[in-house]
């Protein structure tokens, strides 16, 4: 009836078709920009409130902060985008907060401790740190870190807040170490890193970590910042110097296995790429200092004999040969060899065990002469040690291949079950002797490989 009386007057049937799509289109729109403005709302609502003046207005940046950290809370799965939209909307705000002038006096310890928690939660996403970095975060914690070490007291809350301080520079100077390939790469989301490493002051932060170890939070945020940018190319150059080395030594002596695991990854990094580093490494009796390192109290923590072990390696390889063959002796009176072999036949994860192998290889190569390559009956103090741990190295090294070919035998299995499935689906189902193959198929341990 609606076409017929619009026929009549005039209007063709394709006019009114693309009316009403038109029509539809425009309700979609405007559909789609009030579900947005909705769902900004309560972000929109948490800035005014932060803009407001923090003298007469304390409480209403804080009711703020707060409702910006219930939206976050409230979308842990990210489902809402909640991160994303503060990132996008509020962030700014946030930092423009620690960087107030005269911060401390402005804000209450509470509003900063709140503000920071929320930077530290948005720089989880590489976005957010980069938006942080270009608002200028890194200046304003560390203006804020030096003005706390200052007017701190020893209380409770000045305690926390100096935490709090630590804990958002180390989150927003997050590098990411999966997309950094090469020596110059620089991944997104390591701005802030960038400007850390590039501050007048990072010799001054570096002595900063050191400034109270009764707090355990500080020391392993602080660490992790350097930990952070010693993997960046430019970190390694102005990290040693400001004296990187020299400051990390003392952390190895430190109770906290996180302190203990950034600080050599730290020395893992500088040593490893550059010849000035490795020489004050060497200059500072470097066995002596990484032989703990090998006690069977570390022997577990992968990570610290990850690090331990990279720093044998790259001293033994990179070494000049005058530093390498003063290095290989240090090791010798300290029976270093002989951890080393104990430790290729003992339960650790293989890859340590791997990597601890691949470091008495490199020490059986060092210091040749005349390019001679070496045997092991060049060198005893090599030879020994793994003769007499052989029968374990050997037990070892047979339950790898047996648990190796165990995971290939299984994902074979899988593999053949999954085929096997697909063409039961295919061929509908229902085909007789379908199940009764399938049921050998698994018997067999799969198509032929179960007397691997």
């Amino acid at each position: 009836i609606f076409f017929r009386a619009m026929s009549d007057t005039g209007i063709s049937g394709q006019t009114i078709i693309l009316g009403l799509g038109g029509l539809f289109a425009a309700a979609y729109v405007l559909s789609e920009l009030n579900y947005r403005r909705q769902s900004t709302l309560p972000c929109r609502e948490a800035v005014r409130k932060l803009r407001k003046d923090p003298k007469k207005d304390g409480a209403t940046i804080e009711q703020g902060l707060t409702s910006l950290a219930r939206l976050m809370d409230d979308d842990r799965n990210g489902d809402l985008g909640a991160k994303a939209l503060i990132i996008d909307n509020a962030l700014g705000c946030i930092v423009e907060i620690i960087a107030a002038k005269n911060c401390l006096d402005t804000y209450s310890k509470g509003v900063i401790s709140m503000a920071l928690k929320l930077v530290h939660k948005c720089s989880d996403e590489a976005a957010g740190r980069t938006k942080a970095a270009y608002a200028g975060i890194v200046p304003a914690l560390l203006r804020l870190l030096a003005d706390m070490s200052h007017i701190r007291k020893d209380t409770p809350a000045d305690n926390k807040l100096m935490e709090d301080i630590a804990s958002a520079l180390a989150a927003v100077a997050t590098v990411d170490s999966k997309k950094v390939i090469l020596e110059g790469d620089i991944p997104e989301g390591s701005e802030a890193a960038i400007r850390l490493l590039r501050s007048n002051n990072l010799k001054k932060i570096l002595d900063m970590v050191s400034y109270d170890a009764r707090s355990t939070t500080y020391m392993q945020c602080l660490t992790k910042c350097f930990a952070n940018i010693s993997q960046l190319e430019e970190g390694v150059t102005r990290m040693r110097d400001a004296g990187a080395i020299a400051a990390m030594l003392p952390l190895l002596q430190k109770p906290v296995l996180d302190v203990k695991e950034n600080a050599l990854f730290v020395i893992r990094n500088l040593v490893k790429r550059d010849a000035k580093a490795r020489t004050e490494f060497f200059d500072a009796d470097a066995a002596q200092v990484l032989a703990p390192f090998l006690a069977p109290q570390h022997q577990k923590h992968v990570k610290i004999m990850e690090h331990t072990l990279h720093i044998f390696g790259d001293l033994l390889f990179r070494g000049n040969p005058a530093e390498t063959q003063k290095f290989e002796d240090n090791m010798k009176e300290l029976n270093m060899f002989e951890i080393l072999a104990a430790c290729m036949g003992k339960d650790l994860p293989r890859a340590t065990r791997d990597l601890t192998e691949e470091v008495i290889r490199i020490a059986l190569d060092a210091n040749k002469k005349d390019g001679k390559e070496h045997e092991l009956d060049d060198k005893p103090w090599i030879k020994d040690p793994l003769k007499e741990h052989a029968i374990a190295i050997s037990k070892r090294k047979k339950a790898d291949q047996e648990e190796q070919r165990r995971r290939v035998q299984e994902a074979q299995k899988q593999e053949q079950m999954m085929q096997m499935m697909a063409m039961q689906q295919m061929m509908g189902g229902g085909e007789p002797g379908m199940e009764e193959m399938m049921s050998m198929m698994g018997g067999m341990g799969g198509m032929g490989y179960g007397d691997m």
